[in-house]
């Protein structure tokens, strides 16, 4: 019996070890997984706030004799028919810029320009006043040309549908009314020789009849139409460019019962703002310790 226990001794002692060493493995704690680093952006918000400046160029369509509280010497039949300039165009901007998605309505935003206008036209037409005799006693026509320089500052209100064409191509098109309520309406006006080369009025100028002032009447309130196409330039998830061209076509005359409306083609760029928008941490949650 004790030579049995003897030899069951190893047997057992083998297997009390590998049973140890076997509960020892399984106890061992699983390492903590790293934590995972997500790298997120900031989202820009969709509401905007912002300036605008730009440059506007006058196209004008015509047909007067002379403008209220200006005097001119030229006949009846000797009409002003167009005329062209530019000005200058500064605006605040608030609005809520397209987030395309799937659905139509994602493509769709609002702004809204409140416009501070300048700008200056220069009209002008001749007429025959009489003939010059040259040296040689040859008859030449005296070509007498007016001009006027009218100017106009408006203050107007520029609420706009827009529609970006995509996600990837952030171009913005732009449609909506104008109200434009006229703060000022200023005149230059002169006569001049025009033709031919030497001659002279009475009074041995070149020029005469040069005043200037304010219109005399003017339409306080002038309603068009506005339409524009920018690119949207996001340059932070804060702050984003929007360069843009575009045209306003007026519905009404600045001056009541004179034959004269002002188009304006205008190009410029805002300055936008994104209020709402949101930068995550880009390590994601804080980790406890």
């Amino acid at each position: 019996m004790r030579r049995n226990s003897l030899i069951l001794l190893p047997f057992l002692t083998t297997l009390l070890c590998g049973a140890s060493l076997y509960a020892q493995g399984g106890s061992e704690a699983e390492p903590t997984p790293e934590p995972e680093l997500q790298a997120k952006q900031g989202t820009p918000g969709l509401w905007q706030f912002g300036i605008y400046g730009g440059g506007a160029l006058a196209s004008n369509s015509a047909e007067f004799v002379t403008l209220p509280g200006v005097i001119s010497c030229q006949g009846d039949s000797v009409h002003y028919t167009g005329g062209s300039g530019g000005g200058i165009q500064f605006a605040g901007v608030v609005g809520m810029q397209p987030a395309p998605a799937e659905s139509f309505l994602s493509h769709v935003g609002w702004s809204v320009k409140a416009s501070f206008y300048s700008t200056s036209s220069t009209f002008e037409t001749e007429e025959r006043i009489g003939q010059s005799i040259s040296p040689t006693g040859e008859l030449s026509p005296i070509i007498s040309r007016y001009v006027i320089d009218a100017g106009l500052t408006t203050l107007a209100v520029e609420p706009t549908f827009l529609y970006q064409v995509s996600q990837n191509v952030p171009i913005i098109i732009g449609i909506g009314p104008t109200a434009g309520f006229l703060l000022g309406a200023t005149y230059d006006q002169k006569e001049e020789v025009a033709s031919p080369s030497g001659a002279t009025f009475a009074d041995g100028r070149t020029e005469r009849n040069a005043r200037s002032g304010d219109l005399e009447e003017s339409n306080g309130l002038n309603i068009g139409g506005t339409i524009t196409i920018g690119y949207n330039i996001q340059i932070t998830p804060l702050i984003s460019l929007r360069p843009e061209i575009g045209g306003t076509l007026s519905f009404t005359d600045p001056v009541p019962n004179v034959n004269w409306t002002q188009n304006l083609f205008r190009g410029g760029i805002s300055l936008l703002f994104n209020p709402t928008s949101k930068e995550s941490n880009p390590l994601g949650p804080t980790l406890g310790r």
